[in-house]
């Protein structure tokens, strides 16, 4: 989630630093504007990591809605350190939503 919507949800701002999670793909969703993050082998996908106090998880949560579900992944980071970290996937139950190609920050900007 990047750092405006982020503090838009969470009614707060926090560092967020760039990260990558392996293994995943970022989908658009038909008729949608936000995307979707789902397991695909040879993946990779950009965001952003924070570091959450525990009552920001429930805002995020109903935030996200039904469709996601929170679930740990491993990130890395620039200079090639690593860390477990949680991230919201797209449900398999909802994978007819999804547009077949890949979301587009920028296109989302403009």
């Amino acid at each position: 989630m990047c750092p405006d919507i982020f503090e838009k949800v969470t009614g707060v701002q926090l560092p967020a630093r760039p990260a990558e999670v392996w293994g995943f793909r970022r989908f658009a969703l038909k008729g949608e504007q936000y995307p979707a993050l789902v397991k695909s082998r040879g993946g990779v996908v950009q965001g952003f990591v924070y570091s959450l106090p525990v009552q920001l998880w429930e805002k995020l949560d109903a935030f996200e809605g039904e469709q996601y579900k929170r679930e740990p992944v491993m990130v890395w980071y620039e200079d090639g350190k690593s860390e477990p970290a949680m991230t919201y996937l797209f449900q398999p139950a909802f994978h007819h939503l999804l547009a077949g190609h890949d979301w587009d920050f920028e296109s989302f900007l403009a």
